[in-house]
């Protein structure tokens, strides 16, 4: 980091005073983006079809535009720096809490069937989280480029809430 802002790492740590502190920082400012980016949504009332779709879409576009921070909050997710366990569970509860209210919008609409929208929300980051794993593994080579994931996976997790026909 510091070599790319060209500048020494007593600098940085002018700064921050841990490595935690960094990462702290880089990933809380990128969980903000996202409570903002889900919370305009909502806002917005585009059909709950519509809203998956842009969140997918948004997910997998830090892939294409921002490969290394998408890299780095996986990893993070799944093997955290010591000391930010607890403030990970908790971001992603909150993003999950923001899903789940866009899915609760759903169910009270009757666009969706009725399900437990924690539960589901969290399924939603799962299954996100692991085509991300896949893609970010394979690289080019991916059997579901990072270009056609969105579309596959938010058609896949509408499919899977919508209510089921007469």
């Amino acid at each position: 980091m510091a070599r790319a802002a060209r500048v020494s790492i007593g600098t940085v740590y002018h700064y921050f005073r841990s490595k935690e502190a960094i990462l702290e920082r880089i990933l809380g400012e990128e969980m903000a983006r996202r409570r903002g980016f889900l919370e305009d949504l909502r806002r917005h009332g585009a059909s709950l079809e519509a809203q998956i779709r842009a969140i997918a879409e948004d997910h997998f576009a830090l892939i294409r535009e921002r490969k290394h921070l998408a890299r780095l909050l996986l990893r993070e997710w799944l093997d955290p720096t010591p000391g930010l366990r607890v403030n990970l569970q908790k971001i992603h509860d909150e993003i999950a809490e923001c899903l789940a209210q866009i899915i609760r919008d759903g169910i009270a609409v009757g666009q969706i069937q009725s399900r437990d929208p924690v539960l589901v929300a969290h399924a939603m980051l799962g299954a996100m989280e692991a085509v991300s794993l896949r893609v970010l593994a394979a690289g080019k080579g991916a059997l579901c480029p990072v270009d056609k994931a969105a579309e596959e996976l938010s058609t896949f997790l509408w499919t899977g809430l919508c209510q089921p026909s007469s």
